[in-house]
């Protein structure tokens, strides 16, 4: 599956912030949403083309994988220097550790590699990003079992 993430009905909607006045009558929590929708617009907009081999993670989530990736790749050449840079960010993300006592994140970045491994349902990535010439694998490893 290719994906430009550019979702139809986030094209339509203005990327332009809205304005509160003080005299508005509208409700504050949909003022906001559409702050956020603004921002997750703007954010999207942002992101390179990516190829999406497999993605079991909710779709902000992925969004915010995205951006995290984005970031590193703008910070770092080397590909080891990549992977630990996307490693460190979602291990202290508190969006990204919801899982209380599992493993950590595991990020594998590269252009040819063959991988076989055990993860978390629902917290694996895995993905190309053409305009970087790199494909990652992220995933998030199973906790330790107590025997």
């Amino acid at each position: 599956k290719t994906f430009g993430f550019r979702d139809s009905r986030l094209q339509t909607h203005p990327f332009a912030a809205t304005s509160r006045s003080p005299l508005s009558m509208a409700d504050s929590d949909e003022e906001e949403e559409e702050t956020e929708e603004d921002r997750q617009a703007k954010l999207l907009a942002l992101l390179p083309r990516t190829i999406v081999r497999k993605c079991e993670m909710p779709d902000d989530l992925f969004v915010k994988l995205q951006v995290i990736c984005k970031d590193a790749l703008g910070k770092h050449k080397l590909q080891k220097d990549i992977a630990r840079e996307i490693k460190h960010t979602l291990d202290t993300t508190p969006d990204f550790n919801e899982l209380v006592g599992k493993g950590p994140w595991q990020v594998i970045a590269g252009t040819s590699f063959a991988s076989a491994v055990t993860f978390e349902a629902m917290h694996i990535a895995f993905f190309d990003i053409p305009k970087y010439q790199l494909t990652l694998l992220i995933y998030k490893s199973m906790g330790v079992q107590n025997l």
